[in-house]
């Protein structure tokens, strides 16, 4: 609301000769005396003048703009931090670089070995962090295994050798007792004389129970006129656990051809075993 106040002249006193004074007041709501009541136009603006909701956010500006407390005291503004102090419930991640330990359910742990302070994996609780089969495919470049179990002896170990001499070996492995090794040779021989010899080849393993020779196919003598190839095949079981070679012998009999002027080049010998 607005007044305005007017004296006039009542004849007779000191007032009639004064100027007349006129008075304009805006009631801005609260008691008297403060910065509410009736006080001058344009002095003012109180917000018991304004109806809420009626000044949008782009007409006021809020620049230099401060937040206090009650006390007065700013707690933010633009030129002023908000100090983390002011703030309940940060933790320590909040206040500081970086921590050394951490709280995980009421457990305290190292940041360094986070995983296994928590929980590590073992035997009892693989099942936990991996499901069964998970790994189907494994690039590794050295593993050491304390038992290796292969379902349907399913690992095949390969043994290879070869010279230009009547016996070969391959290299060594080592075997499980009851292990089988399948065996095979081939060796080329020839002559530089015309006319006939017989040639043989066996195959074997060399190993803690001496030369356990294969039974199976070939190994009979081969009547050879001047170049041919001799092979044989077999099969090996060991019942002692060890290092064992596989190897081949060629064996030549004089015909009309000294066994002297026969040579064998290659000799070689392939073997494979099931490991377990």
């Amino acid at each position: 609301d607005t007044v305005t106040l007017q004296s006039s002249r009542t004849g007779g006193s000191p007032i009639e000769t004064a100027t007349p004074v006129v008075v304009t007041k805006r009631w801005m709501g609260g008691p008297a005396g403060t910065s509410s009541g009736w006080v001058d136009p344009g002095v003012t603006l109180n917000g018991n003048m304004l109806v809420d909701g009626t000044i949008a956010a782009q007409k006021i500006n809020t620049r230099g703009l401060d937040i206090k407390a009650d006390d007065g005291t700013v707690l933010f503004s633009a030129n002023t931090k908000l100090d983390a102090s002011l703030v309940a419930g940060l933790g320590l991640l909040a206040v500081k670089d970086g921590v050394d330990t951490v709280t995980i359910g009421g457990t305290v742990v190292s940041t360094t070995d986070l995983v296994s302070s928590l929980r590590k994996i073992s035997s009892s609780n693989i099942g936990i962090f991996m499901d069964t089969s998970a790994i189907t495919t494994a690039y590794i470049g050295v593993a050491e295994v304390d038992t290796l179990r292969i379902k349907g002896n399913a690992v095949t170990v390969p043994m290879f050798g070869s010279t230009d001499a009547s016996t070969a070996f391959t290299n060594g492995i080592e075997l499980d007792a009851g292990a089988s090794v399948l065996i095979m040779a081939n060796a080329s021989v020839f002559s530089t004389i015309d006319g006939w010899y017989n040639a043989t080849i066996r195959v074997g393993l060399v190993g803690p129970q001496g030369v356990i020779w294969a039974t199976g196919g070939g190994g009979g003598y081969t009547r050879v006129s001047v170049f041919g190839n001799v092979s044989a095949f077999g099969i090996v079981t060991i019942t002692q656990a060890g290092t064992y070679m596989a190897g081949s012998l060629v064996s030549i009999e004089a015909g009309s051809i000294d066994a002297g002027n026969v040579f064998i080049s290659p000799n070689s010998v392939v073997a494979m075993s099931c490991k377990r």
